[in-house]
């Protein structure tokens, strides 16, 4: 029998991969079951639309009884974990005691002469870093560029808020005000006073405000800078540089059908910091998407599945770093 899909919201943290959840706090009613499985940042979405930044598949809504039962999370600088409500309310909640964290927005300039600018920090250093410290006290922070893939156009970031709360919306505004201000300030002071920078303006700036850390979830592997320092290797590795990422870090404790990708994967405070950029957001996204998707369609828990068929899915799909690690 045919059954219609509906279309639900899904609001998610970073790159978060959902098996068959409800929106509205339960399993879906008989006659109206949502098949899905999401992918990276979505606001709304079809159900049945899925796809734009990953795998899709199928499975029906299994979560049932977990009303008092949720996601142990950990707030950025604070080592007392939490437990947030499932469902509707499940990436939101009370949190501990807060200590701040780096936040800022990013920029582009046009306009710049990029050789001339490269040929000055090279040929003089010294003044070239005195501009910058004089930079930094005239705005209030260091502001920082650098080239790009266009011509004439470099990319940076303006001075960090160290002790904004990512989840407090007061705080974002804040640095989207005082960083834009510092932005105006600085270009009318490196037009002046650095060489290369004279006919720079302001190409665009970043949508939000770029957060470094807010919460983390407690999974089945938590990674930890001893493993970094040390390149450990594991053998359910999605992810392989310096070190191996764990698809454990991936699996939440206490919740099934949910897998969680990007900055908010199990780890320390301190392994965070370089598992937090782009890159290895992009390939932590990428295997939650492809293990959700082997989940649905084998009617397995995520928690349950071999890694070697996820790693031999991202390998099929171009994680060749993966294949030294059969």
């Amino acid at each position: 029998m045919h059954h219609r899909t509906r279309s639900w919201p899904a609001v998610l943290v970073s790159a978060v991969a959902l098996c068959g959840l409800s929106s509205c706090g339960g399993p879906a009613p008989d006659g109206d079951v949502a098949r899905n499985v999401l992918l990276i940042s979505i606001d709304t979405c079809r159900a049945d639309r899925l796809g734009a930044y990953g795998s899709t598949s199928g499975a029906t809504p299994t979560i049932d009884g977990l009303a008092g039962r949720g996601v142990v999370f950990e707030n950025a600088y604070s080592p007392s974990p939490m437990t947030l409500p499932a469902h509707s309310t499940m990436l939101t909640g009370t949190l501990p005691p807060f200590h701040g964290v780096r936040a800022n927005i990013d920029y582009r300039l046009g306009g710049v002469d990029v050789e001339r600018e490269s040929r000055f920090r090279e040929e003089s250093p010294e003044e070239h870093g005195r501009i910058l410290e004089r930079l930094k006290e005239h705005v209030g922070g260091r502001m920082y560029w650098g080239p790009s893939v266009r011509d004439g156009i470099v990319w940076g970031g303006a001075p960090h808020d160290r002790e904004a709360d990512g989840l407090n919306p007061r705080h974002l505004t804040r640095v989207e005000v005082e960083g834009r201000r510092a932005l105006v300030k600085g270009l009318y002071f490196i037009r002046e006073n650095m060489p290369g920078l004279e006919k720079a303006y302001i190409l665009d700036t970043s949508s939000q405000v770029g957060i470094r850390e807010t919460r983390r979830i407690d999974g089945v592997y938590r990674l930890t800078t001893e493993d970094e320092l040390d390149g450990r290797r594991f053998p359910d590795a999605i992810a392989s540089s310096l070190f191996d990422i764990p698809y454990r870090c991936l699996v939440p404790k206490g919740v099934d059908n949910l897998l969680v990708g990007g900055r908010c994967i199990s780890t320390t405070h301190e392994a965070q910091g370089p598992i937090r950029n782009i890159p290895p957001c992009m390939v932590t996204g990428q295997a939650a998407g492809v293990a959700a998707a082997l989940a649905a369609m084998g009617g397995a828990q995520p928690r349950a599945l071999d890694p070697v068929r996820v790693r031999e899915a991202l390998i099929e799909q171009g994680f060749e770093f993966l294949r030294s690690q059969r």
